[in-house]
């Protein structure tokens, strides 16, 4: 805009000095007093230009003057108005990309801003999930324990009632009793498993604990020892072994081993094992291995621990696991117990 502004005032500056150079060529006119000054430019202008003096005459004089000076303003005012014109340009490209910048740096801040937020929320919500889960932990024990003491009542009174089946010749119903019973001790043996996994798991986030220094204030103690009673116990193997003699039993009377063959085909899986014999004959050792794993993941637990939990006349030395819990553990090592007698 402004070189084209120049070049408007360069020919306008043109047109000018001939229109006046014009005038004061006329005898009478209105700029017949500026003569004076403009042949002393004239003069001037001779000085430094070789132009001949044409016998005074004042209206080619008056044209030379004013077409010099039009020229240089139409040279001049361009260029000047080009570099006026790229300086403002160039002020305006630099702010532009001054502000462009900021934007970029500000929405850069308010990015990071977000994502710290999204990181301290994630890592919150984190240490929340870790505290709750350590808290909760023994309490989950506690419900395997009882899955586990479920599983093996059923399973002792399948076994019960599977002897009586046998003293009577009841060949159907006893194996559908031992079907049954084998089952609810197999399952007996999953509860172990699942509450094997969760005092490892528990271990594990004690580790985590120690290690997270914004839980400093959360202490995380073993699990109680009571809940040991399970693996100390040998209802679980002793249940199995009286299934595998009544079984072997069984199967020396000719009618009791007929009926155990038509069943083969029919006769329910039992999970882990390849058929009804095969937990028959492995389900006590299975049994025993995981039990005496439930004490050893207890008692690595207490090694590490300075402040040792355990059972004393059936109550926990720790208020953290309430009084509530520890009365529940010793009702169902009360209840284990009871099912050891009938075994016996």
């Amino acid at each position: 805009m402004l070189e084209e502004m120049g070049v408007a005032a360069g020919v306008g500056s043109f047109v000018v000095g001939f229109m006046a150079s014009f005038m004061m060529a006329q005898e009478k006119g209105p700029l017949q007093e500026m003569r004076q000054p403009i042949r002393f430019l004239y003069s001037v202008a001779s000085a430094f230009i070789d132009v001949p003096d044409p016998a005074d005459n004042a209206w080619f004089k008056a044209s030379f003057v004013w077409v010099c000076i039009g020229a240089i303003l139409g040279i001049a005012t361009p260029f000047v108005a080009f570099l006026v014109n790229r300086m403002i340009w160039s002020h305006k490209i630099n702010r532009h990309a001054a502000e462009a910048q900021e934007r970029a740096r500000m929405a850069e801040i308010q990015r990071e801003r977000e994502q710290a937020t999204r990181e301290q929320a994630r890592r919150t919500e984190e240490l929340k999930a870790l505290q709750n889960d350590v808290v909760s932990s023994p309490r989950l024990v506690a419900e395997h324990y009882r899955a586990t003491l479920v599983q093996l009542e059923t399973a002792t009174t399948k076994l019960e009632l599977a002897v009586k089946h046998q003293r009577r010749s009841a060949y159907t119903p006893f194996w559908e009793t031992v079907e049954i019973g084998l089952g609810a001790l197999n399952e007996y043996r999953l509860s172990a498993e699942r509450l094997l996994a969760v005092i490892r798991r528990h271990e594990s986030l004690r580790e985590r604990l120690r290690d997270t220094p914004e839980l400093g204030h959360v202490t995380a103690e073993p699990i109680p020892t009571g809940f040991t009673e399970i693996g100390r116990s040998r209802a679980g193997g002793a249940v199995a072994d009286r299934f595998r003699k009544t079984v072997y039993e069984a199967q020396t009377d000719f009618q009791f081993a007929s009926i155990y063959e038509q069943r083969r085909t029919t006769a329910a899986v039992i999970s882990g094992f390849s058929s009804l014999q095969d937990a028959v004959d492995r389900l006590g050792d299975t049994i025993r291995s995981g039990n005496a794993m439930i004490v050893d993941a207890v008692a690595r637990q207490h090694e590490k621990n300075t402040t040792i939990l355990g059972e004393v006349a059936g109550e926990l030395r720790s208020s953290r696991f309430g009084s509530s819990l520890g009365h529940e553990i010793t009702q169902m090592n009360d209840s284990l117990r009871a099912l050891e007698r009938r075994l016996v």
